[in-house]
């Protein structure tokens, strides 16, 4: 799944230069929550970071994104975030396609873009140790999805991009509704 992962993603790479515009590469900070409050109880969240790469696949007002994401975050919910270096550790890759629209163009170069994405999380590993204890929620799935929106600003070549993923598949094993829902910031560079 993982080599799948990155063969899509150089594809889209090389497939972007050659249609123009091109790829987006960017980092920020990330919050994530899941829905049952014995994961996450009010007032915490599992923060961490993301860097990663989308590709655009055609010019004009709409757009295909394809891309790559890996996200670092506190496995454990904390009430106080470390976003660059989170206590404890839950790896994720995150493959992602879907569309997106220059909304508002305030130059050839600049606008206000909009995104709908799908995102298929695949977990790389976390701090099994942390867990196993537990009567409930002990034993992650190995991949959830969710469905992502964003709003993003682009001046030249900086982009500022806020994305909501909506969790659509369970992040825990045998256990309903432990959806994870997740908000990202990004500033990155587009070439």
């Amino acid at each position: 799944m993982k080599n799948f992962l990155i063969v899509i993603f150089l594809f889209s790479c090389f497939y972007s230069y050659a249609q123009e515009p091109g790829v987006r590469l960017y980092a920020g900070i990330t919050n994530a929550k899941n829905r049952v409050l014995a994961v996450t109880p009010n007032g915490e969240a599992h923060a961490g970071y993301h860097f990663g790469a989308d590709g655009r696949l055609n010019g004009g007002k709409m757009f295909f994104v394809i891309g790559a994401r890996y996200t670092n975050i506190d496995l454990l919910s904390t009430s106080s975030p470390n976003y660059f270096s989170p206590a404890t550790s839950h790896r994720i890759l995150s493959g992602r396609v879907g569309l997106g629209w220059h909304l508002i163009s305030f130059s050839n170069k600049s606008s206000l873009r909009g995104k709908v994405l799908l995102q298929l999380d695949n977990f790389l590993g976390y701090d099994e140790e942390l867990i196993e204890n537990r009567n409930l929620y002990n034993s992650l799935v190995d991949a959830s999805g969710g469905a992502t929106v964003g709003l993003g600003v682009q001046l030249n070549f900086i982009t500022l991009d806020i994305e909501y993923e909506y969790g659509l598949v369970n992040t825990y094993s045998m256990e309903k509704e432990t959806k994870m829902d997740v908000l990202s910031v990004s500033v990155g560079a587009f070439f």
